[in-house]
């Protein structure tokens, strides 16, 4: 048939249209399978988890995996009780250590310190104040110099 004819047109219009149904018939059967598939495998899934929950092996696997992470956390628990307990009394021996080290001398230096740092930051304050108020006589003045001019 040609294809310029009224019947090679419908010709090629019908086996464009048998081609479509044939994949449209083709993704439905991959459909239906992957579904039967999904299917099958849920339930396969399902049977295990009733055989694995309905039989003593299940339960017993299940609490011995409890016990033995109760166990342990329990074994961690002990463990960092132990280091507070270490920590605690290495800080009491460092402190009482530290403590009787100190002598007057040392603590006389600390005041002596202190006392230095006390006076730099007054002359600090100081310091900014003064400037602080040059710049608001700055500042008169150059507004009592405007108003003259005015």
């Amino acid at each position: 048939m040609w294809p310029d004819t009224v019947q090679g047109y419908v010709h090629q219009l019908e086996t464009q249209k048998n081609i479509k149904h044939a994949q449209q018939i083709e993704s439905v059967k991959k459909f239906v399978s992957r579904k039967k598939h999904e299917i099958k495998m849920e339930s396969i899934k399902k049977a295990r988890d009733m055989i694995f929950e309905d039989s003593c092996y299940g339960r017993q696997i299940l609490s011995a995996l409890v016990e033995s992470k109760t166990l342990e956390e329990r074994k961690q628990q002990i463990l960092f009780q132990k280091y507070i307990k270490q920590t605690a009394e290495l800080q009491k021996l460092n402190e009482s250590q530290a403590s009787s080290i100190r002598s007057a001398s040392e603590m006389e230096s600390i005041e002596k310190k202190g006392e230095l740092l006390k006076k730099q930051r007054n002359e600090d304050v100081a310091r900014f104040n003064q400037a602080m108020v040059k710049k608001q006589r700055d500042k008169m003045v150059k507004e009592k110099g405007n108003e003259k001019i005015k």
